[in-house]
């Protein structure tokens, strides 16, 4: 039987679907963002990158280094080297290789493992507003982040914003010998792995902290506990006060920053890691402006947290007056109250 008209136009237009189809699809694979490579590590516990790269295909042919040969011990979620690898506006990473040693361990980590790209994609699409320039940014820097244990984080950082991207676990290897680390650095090949890991540990450590390790060990698994997150309220009771703006800074190594019309958002509950770090502005009744960083110790913020025994928590700042001790942040769940001591407290009128 012919084929009519109709079957022939009807198969012209699923060709073309199909071609644009094709198209969008690699359109958006080929998308590229603005993003350099860097690295952290929890303050008191160094690493150095033997190693690494990102990978911008599945085929592994196309690479961003990582930088590496110096000690690492910053913070965690945050970055440390400033190195433009590559284009200034390269494709979505797709793959992560990357080695390193462990100096309070004394081991080596290799971590092989595709990323998350749909998620990293959404969050450049996304992209992050940028107080300073007024206006929407769409750049970051991809910060890979190691912890005792193996524990690997992709942190995405932008001005004010950084996000928690996803967490991976790499394996102790034996596949790294200590000369082919030393030549890697560039450095004396004939230091010991003793020699050097006094060198670096005693350099980067507090006397204390060295002792406290000793007597308690490493805490294995806490930077996993930090990334519990919790329905939260922010209450801020000052009715005669205006709040100009709030940047929280989170256990999980994310950092929020809320300004003007971004407010009104913490209204809303927020699905939060545990807050310890904070920075306020407000106005006072006389229309003048103050602001205030609180730092909290992390272990009593995450006792704070737990002792609540839900994960749907209040976090309420009083601001009573202008003064450095009139400012009272507390975490609340019911009858249940947890007055938060600041280790560190500035104060200021802007």
């Amino acid at each position: 039987m012919p084929i009519t008209e109709k079957e022939l136009y009807i198969n012209k237009m699923n060709k073309i679907t199909l071609i644009v189809c094709i198209l969008i699809t690699l359109t958006s694979c080929m998308k590229k963002y603005e993003w350099m490579p860097t690295e952290c590590a929890p303050k008191n516990y160094p690493v150095e990158i033997y190693k690494g790269e990102f990978y911008l295909d599945d085929a592994k042919t196309n690479s961003i280094y990582i930088p590496s040969g110096k000690v690492v011990n910053n913070s965690w979620g945050e970055g440390l080297s400033t190195l433009i690898s590559g284009d200034l506006e390269k494709q979505v990473p797709k793959h992560l290789r990357i080695a390193w040693f462990s100096y309070t361990e004394n081991k080596f980590y290799l971590l092989d493992t595709p990323l998350p790209y749909k998620k990293i994609d959404s969050i450049f699409n996304k992209g992050s507003y940028n107080w300073t320039e007024k206006k929407q940014d769409y750049s970051f820097d991809l910060s890979v982040g190691m912890a005792p244990g193996g524990k690997l984080t992709l942190f995405m950082l932008a001005p004010g914003y950084n996000v928690n991207v996803a967490s991976f676990l790499a394996e102790e290897t034996n596949r790294i010998s200590w000369i082919q680390f030393l030549k890697m650095q560039g450095g004396n090949t004939d230091i010991k792995r003793e020699e050097l890991l006094k060198v670096v540990l005693d350099f980067e450590l507090t006397p204390e902290f060295r002792e406290q390790i000793e007597e308690t060990g490493i805490p294995y698994g806490l930077w996993d506990t930090y990334e519990t997150k919790y329905t939260t309220q922010l209450k801020f009771k000052s009715p005669s006060r205006k709040l100009k703006y709030l940047i929280t800074h989170h256990l999980n190594g994310e950092l929020n920053t809320y300004r003007n019309q971004y407010l009104n958002t913490l209204q809303d509950k927020q699905s939060w890691a545990g807050v310890h770090k904070i920075g306020l502005g407000w106005q006072s009744p006389e229309g003048e402006d103050y602001a205030s960083v609180f730092t909290f110790k992390k272990e009593q913020v995450l006792n704070a947290y737990n002792e609540t025994n839900t994960d749907n928590v209040s976090f309420v700042i009083d601001v009573i007056s202008e003064n450095r001790d009139s400012v009272k942040i507390y975490i609340k769940s019911g009858e249940y109250q947890k007055l938060l001591i600041p280790t560190d407290t500035k104060f200021w009128k802007e």
